[in-house]
């Protein structure tokens, strides 16, 4: 995404009841990745998120219990039950309705030890005694998933985020976030956000802007102890804070996959914020006096801070609704977020304009009202929090239904599986021993059983032909589950009277297996069996969390916007964010009614807005928006952040591509190798002891020998026009300027990388934009993407054939505009503007040569000039990548 993340159309996703896209799901299936960064296909190699299963069969949000209160594993063959046993039968209510519906079970199986066999007892076979094999292997106690410590026994792989500060007199800047994402809750896929990442980000720039850097230390202390407040667990009165609440809905696996990142994140937040307050500390407590601090200690408490800072971001990232999953397959795709934060920031320099003139102009609210409100998605909180379910209850009885009648059906068919078929016992003799059926126990048996759970006069439960394939209703995670179990009901009657070999009875056993492991309707049923006040209660607090927690980045992070458009005002024009958040859900009810999209059962849509009202008020938090304190001036984050991070550089994101390439653009020579590069050479400078002033100036050194070789003397004059018309060569220039006149490190890595990436063909329109297996290749050849390149160099080729003149023209035409915009731009600094008159001569030169037709035509020569020029470079680059080797990590 561009700035937050995709709230765009999800097929109706809101006209459904019963599971959101969470619990849509292919058992047994590969899972879908949903998201890219829009620039790799690959992977990329450097995340940090939970590296887990996005399988959508554990995308149920109700946790699973350890055990019913019979002790029965909660995903053996009968659904817990929280009602106890019968007291008549001894049963728990749901294997008493399923005897009834489908008879007695076969009884225990005696194992074959019950049959007389004339044969050795070392080869029997004894039956799988639900897990008498592992009774040697050592247990590991499971962890409370609801219990947190922040004490650092805790440890996670420091976030892949780290903002950059800028400190002036003193002050906190500008923070540069750049463009990098923290981690996900959901591993690879990066789930949409509810709240704009966009919003938090500029919510946290807005909040430390402007202070000193003791100030910017307590004021993340401030925000981190209120967001992680709630893992203290119940409050004196014993009520549970919401987001404690919401940490128990999701299921099990979920709060498995944030259990130790919330803890672990926490912990750095805090740490970090300690070791900048020790070094404030220490100078106010100097021995001659208390003091300012250094320009060394003033990086040294920035540096905390950046960590801090990212792992804030991270820690609130894993909280519950903060991502939420995206609708099956679809992925994270961008709606609009970036133009709706520009209209809001629009309206915030206008109004910081005010307060510095009166007379300046008032800025228009009109966009910047809809701004606030497309910052948040309904659509996506909406979704999550079973908005539909909430409203039609009868429609949701009737899904539960038909999903109890599938589950039923998988429960059954793994029970009579499980009875008939013998799995050889591992270990010892009997280890190879082959797989086969009970004595005296066909297949038919199994066939037989279904039968009894099924409608006599249909082959398969209702439940196997749902209304619909779309991908987020409860009737589509039923389908895509009866879709297996067809094929493996299928097999069955096809082997059904046959002599059975032990392949086949084994390819049996684990099919069904694997369907009852994945088969986690259970959950669902019972979420879907709560009452209707329950369900309402549920929704209603998910919705009043998701638009407070909104509310409050609008109201931080753009207060002039916010006063301005009423954005807190309930409908009299009072303030009233609980009212005005209460309008918002209301509208979307009454648009989607209006659209059809809703189905409302009569009365619930009043039962529902009560229950937000009372959920909202429970939150004990209402947002006020303050004064605004320019941190607009500064609020562009850029697409490439650099750092120094633990005596190492760190780069986030990508340089922007030259004018004219669209998007990114194909890089002909890998963005890790130039980054690894660099880290080299910065490794290598500081091996040989070279201190700040050494790095800059070999980055100064590689800039001008590029600029002046053959990377742009011989390649530019055959860029494309519209390239050169847009300004590449004055974007050359630019950025090898910033290059010489950098202050850091930082600063002269990150203006090197800009260089680079706008030097002629080093990004290219031409090809597709994948990653072509950068994020895992290793070869030169791997790492060089000469597909694209030669398609480039062919066009420019084709170009100079068609219209030889028009091409040199347009070239001289660019040489002259840069020498001119030179002169002017860098008037101080004439070395540099005689560099460049050099480097614009020879380019000239080059454009004169070619103003003739070549011997070997257009074709050959420039083709080969570009690949040829290119991969010389791409190899004396790999040369200094290839010894790059990462830091050790803990």
């Amino acid at each position: 995404m561009d700035l937050g993340d995709d709230d765009g159309p999800s097929s109706s996703s809101n006209t459904r009841i019963g599971p959101s896209d969470r619990t849509s799901f292919q058992a047994g299936g590969r899972s879908k990745r949903a998201w890219s960064d829009g620039s790799d296909s690959d992977a990329d190699p450097d995340s940090d998120g939970p590296s887990r299963l996005s399988s959508a069969v554990k995308r149920v949000r109700v946790a699973v219990p350890v055990s019913d209160q019979q002790g029965k594993p909660a995903n053996g063959p009968v659904r817990p039950s929280t009602a106890g046993p019968s007291p008549s039968s001894g049963q728990s209510p749901g294997m008493a309705a399923l005897t009834a519906l489908i008879g007695p079970l076969p009884p225990p199986d005696p194992g074959p030890q019950a049959v007389t066999v004339a044969m050795n007892p070392a080869n029997v076979i004894q039956p799988n005694q639900g897990g008498a094999a592992l009774a040697d292997v050592p247990q590991q106690p499971v962890p409370d998933l609801n219990a947190f410590k922040r004490d650092g026994t805790v440890t996670v792989k420091d976030v892949n985020y780290y903002p950059i500060f800028s400190v002036e007199n003193g002050l906190v800047g500008t923070v540069n976030f750049g463009t990098t994402r923290t981690p996900s809750p959901f591993g690879a896929e990066m789930g949409d956000h509810t709240a704009a990442w966009t919003g938090v980000v500029d919510s946290l720039h807005a909040s430390v802007f402007g202070k000193t850097l003791q100030g910017a230390v307590q004021e993340l202390r401030r925000r981190q102890e209120s967001a992680d407040s709630w893992m203290d667990g119940p409050l004196p009165d014993g009520t549970e804070p919401a987001v404690l609440k919401l940490w128990k809905m999701l299921d099990e696996d979920d709060r498995q996959g944030r259990y130790e990142q919330v803890q672990g994140y926490a912990f750095k937040v805090r740490g970090e914020l300690d070791s900048a307050q020790a070094v404030i500390d220490a100078a106010a407590a100097d021995p001659a006096g208390p003091r300012q601090l250094t320009k060394e200690e003033e990086r040294t408490v920035s540096a905390h801070l950046s960590e801090a800072l990212g792992h804030h971001a991270a820690y609130r990232n894993m909280l519950p609704l903060a991502t939420v999953r995206v609708p099956g397959g679809r992925g994270s795709i961008g709606s609009g977020e970036g133009t709706a934060r520009n209209n809001i920031l629009t309206v915030e320099i206008a109004m910081n304009e005010k307060s510095k003139n009166n007379n300046a102009p008032d800025p228009d609210p009109d966009k910047a009202r809809e701004g606030l409100t497309k910052l948040f998605s309904m659509t996506a909180a909406t979704r999550e929090a079973r908005l539909g379910e909430a409203l039609n209850p009868k429609k949701r009885k009737e899904a539960r239904e038909r999903i109890e009648g599938i589950d039923r059906y998988v429960k059954v068919l793994a029970t009579e599986i499980d009875a008939i078929i013998l799995l050889p016992v591992a270990g010892g003799t009997t280890a190879r021993q082959p797989t086969r059926l009970v004595p005296g126990r066909t297949l038919d048996d199994v066939l037989t059983a279904l039968t009894k759970a099924t409608d006599p006069n249909k082959t398969v439960p209702p439940a196997f032909a749902p209304e619909t394939e779309d991908e987020n209703s409860a009737e589509d995670a039923v389908y895509w589950l009866s879709r297996k179990v067809r094929e493996v009901v299928g097999g069955l009657k096809l082997l059904s009277g046959q002599k059975v070999s032990a392949t086949d009875l084994g390819k049996i056993k684990k099919e069904v297996e694997k369907l009852a492991k994945d088969n986690a309707l259970g959950p669902v049923i019972d979420r879907m069996s709560k009452t209707d006040a329950e369900v309402r209660a549920e929704t209603g607090l998910m919705l009043a969390h998701m638009i407070n927690e909104h509310q409050s980045n609008m109201a931080d992070a753009y207060p002039e916007t916010v006063k301005l458009t009423g954005f807190l005002q309930n409908a009299a024009g009072v303030d009233d964010p609980a009212g005005a958040a209460g309008a918002m859900l209301e509208k979307f009810i009454s648009e989607g009614k209006a659209k059809k999209t809703l189905d409302v059962e009569p009365g619930e849509e009043a039962h529902l807005l009560a229950a937000f009202a009372a959920q909202y008020d429970s939150l004990n938090h209402l947002p006020q928006a303050g004064a605004g304190n320019g941190w607009v001036v500064g609020s562009r984050n850029d697409g490439l952040v650099v750092g120094i991070r633990k005596g190492d550089p760190v780069i986030l994101g990508r340089a922007a591509p030259p004018p004219g390439i669209e998007g990114m653009g194909s890089h002909s020579t890998a963005w890790k190798t130039e980054t690894d590069a660099v880290k080299q050479w910065f490794k290598e400078v500081r091996e040989n002891r070279g201190g700040d002033a050494a790095i800059i100036d070999h980055f100064k050194a590689e800039t001008e020998r590029d600029l002046q070789g053959k990377l742009m003397t011989e390649l530019a004059p055959v860029l494309n026009t519209g390239q050169l018309d847009k300004g590449q060569l004055e974007a050359v220039a630019k950025a090898a300027y910033e290059v010489r006149t950098a202050g850091t490190p930082e600063q002269a890595i990150r203006a090197y990388l800009t260089f680079r990436n706008v030097l002629p063909f080093a990004t290219v329109n031409s090809g597709d934009r994948g990653g072509h297996g950068e994020g895992t290749a290793t070869t030169s050849k791997g790492l060089f993407d000469r597909e694209s390149l030669e398609k480039e160099a062919e066009a420019r080729a084709d170009d100079f054939e068609d219209d030889a003149d028009s091409q040199i023209t347009a070239v001289k035409a660019a040489i002259a505009k840069l020498k001119s915009d030179s002169a002017t731009r860098y008037a101080t600094d004439q070395d540099f503007v005689k560099m460049i008159g050099k480097v614009a001569d020879a380019m000239t030169r080059k454009a004169d040569s070619l103003a003739t037709n070549p011997a070997k035509g257009y074709s050959t020569t420039i083709k080969n000039l570009i690949t040829k020029t290119r991969k010389e470079e791409h190899d004396r680059v790999y040369a200094v990548a290839k010894k790059w080797k990462p830091p050790a990590t803990t």
